[in-house]
This record gives C-alpha cells, structure tokens and sequence, in this order.
C-alpha cells in the first residue's frame, strides 16, 4: 500500500465558499461558451475543441494540477484509476466552487507512461460526459513522485 500524503482540508470549509446552486442566474447567451473547429485547421483528433471562447463577464477558476490521490491522501492504483480520481478531484475543487462540470474550459494533461493517449480520451470521454473543453495531453518523464501517473491541471468559467 501506498503511504497517504497529507491533503489540505476542502476549499468550502478553508474559504467559506456557498455550497453549490445556491446562487442562480439566468444563462446569457453572449457569455456562454462556443467551441472553434475551423475548416482550415485540422479536425481534433478525438473529443476536443480546437478553442475555446467565453465572454469576459464570467467567473474563473483555475484548478492547480490534480493528482490520483483519495480523499484520505492515499493514492489510487493503476494509470486507469489515478485518471478517473484525478477527474473527480477537478470536479470536486469545481463544485465547491460553484462550478459545473459544463464550466470546465481547458484541462492540460500530463502523462509519466508513454502510448497511453487512446486510454486517456476513453477515461476523458468518460468523465466529461459529452462535454467538449480545449485540451492538451503531455507525455513526460516524471512527476513529484514516481508513484504519481497522471496529473490534470484545468480552468473553468461561468457567469
């Protein structure tokens, strides 16, 4: 078993943050987000926006670098699972905030095991449900520490 990493208490009780939906606006079309696929510009590969765009009258959050780790510090096993568990923990930094998984605008990926893309984009499918974002994948070296697989940093906004 992996030893646990201290994790810092939740950003709702370090911030004081409302919980989720209790504050409720209607959508204004000029603010929402539009995904760019140019013609002159070639087709994502799989399930992402080329862009991006989103009015500048919005929230934003930018979600440090999220890795495979439980909530009680100790680390998933396996490339498949730390991916799902680093994806919840956005979204779990994203609800606290108030923001839904639709919000998410850009997510960067970054990958210690080389040729893994294709389980990346059916663990990304999965976890973005239908939801396009910009994204990029990296294949590096290392991370913080070598048990570490996968870390996903992302920004996310809305009005």
């Amino acid at each position: 078993m992996i030893p646990a990493f201290t994790i810092p208490d939740p950003i709702t009780a370090t911030l004081g943050i409302a919980e989720p939906g209790t504050i409720r606006t209607q959508p204004n079309p000029e603010y929402q987000m539009k995904t760019i696929n140019p013609d002159n510009v070639v087709k994502p590969a799989s399930n992402y926006a080329q862009g991006v765009i989103h009015g500048a009258a919005a929230q934003r959050i930018v979600i440090s670098g999220q890795l495979g780790l439980r909530p009680d510090g100790t680390l998933e096993d396996g490339l498949e699972a730390q991916m799902e568990r680093a994806w919840s923990n956005i979204f779990a930094v994203m609800a606290a905030a108030g923001f839904a998984r639709e919000n998410l605008l850009r997510a960067t990926i970054y990958v210690t095991l080389p040729g893994q893309v294709a389980l990346y984009r059916e663990v990304r499918d999965k976890m973005l449900d239908g939801h396009l974002c910009a994204a990029t994948y990296i294949e590096i070296s290392a991370l913080a520490a070598p048990e570490f697989l996968v870390e996903i940093e992302a920004e996310a906004v809305r009005e």
